[in-house]
């Protein structure tokens, strides 16, 4: 009977967290999760560079851009970010690229995927380009079957 139920929960703890180690195992309807990361980082960026340029008449719109690829927590933090932006204008800078080095996977579960990424950005300010490698611990969140970005924080 105790090997049984050690059996039974090891089964079901497994259909809830699978632990990975190369994000090749790991794919996002027809795309790989490094794939997916990336794109997520570059419509942020495109988000952005519009936004600073001016193509945003309202925060609504923007809004309703961000909603497609982030959810919650990140959604708030960004529209609360923008808002003071918007507000307190300055010079900042556009987002030539994004570009997603390394991937590893932390955690996989049903819902949530846990990894840490190195982002190399190409960045234009008013006197120069300049490009900056940035590691990252993201966190998705499976929304309505698409996976969104619902947090990222930097490593130190």
């Amino acid at each position: 009977m105790r090997l049984s139920l050690v059996v039974v929960i090891t089964i079901a703890f497994s259909l809830f967290f699978i632990p990975f180690n190369t994000y090749s195992e790991v794919t996002v309807g027809h795309y790989s999760l490094e794939s997916h990361i990336e794109s997520l980082f570059q419509t942020r960026s495109d988000i952005w560079n519009s936004f600073v340029l001016g193509g945003y008449e309202s925060m609504e719109l923007l809004k309703s851009d961000l909603k497609q690829n982030t959810t919650e927590p990140l959604l708030e933090s960004d529209l609360e970010i923008y808002s003071h932006i918007r507000y307190n204008p300055t010079s900042y800078e556009l987002i030539d690229d994004v570009k997603l080095e390394n991937l590893e996977i932390i955690t996989v579960q049903k819902e949530k995927i846990k990894a840490n990424v190195e982002l190399r950005w190409t960045v234009q300010d008013i006197m120069q380009t300049y490009t900056e490698n940035v590691c990252y611990t993201v966190y998705l969140e499976k929304i309505n079957n698409n996976w969104m970005l619902s947090n990222y924080i930097t490593q130190n």
